[in-house]
């Protein structure tokens, strides 16, 4: 039980420190969603928001790999999971 606690602990503070940097790369980058009148935002939004929690899991299953309840038991569904946010993440 502690080892899965460990892993949503670690996921959780990465995805919060990496927030605010994806965040920076996209407003410098103009990865951004404008405001138009159709739409419920009245800032400019970033649209990166996704990379940083993909930055985040990925990290984490580096981390946890070697753990024997997670990283172990879990390797091919873990390695499954990944690729398949990597490919949701690379069209959108």
């Amino acid at each position: 039980m502690r080892e899965y606690f460990l892993t949503l602990l670690i996921a959780a503070v990465l995805t919060y420190m990496f927030t605010p940097l994806v965040r920076s790369l996209a407003l410098r980058s103009s990865a951004v969603a404008s405001v138009r009148e159709r739409d419920i935002h009245t800032q400019v939004t970033p649209r990166w928001g996704g990379v940083a929690m993909w930055l985040a899991m990925g990290a984490t299953l580096v981390m946890v790999s070697s753990l024997n309840l997670v990283g172990k038991a879990y390797s091919q569904e873990l390695l499954g999971i990944f690729l398949a946010a990597s490919f949701v993440l690379l069209i959108g």
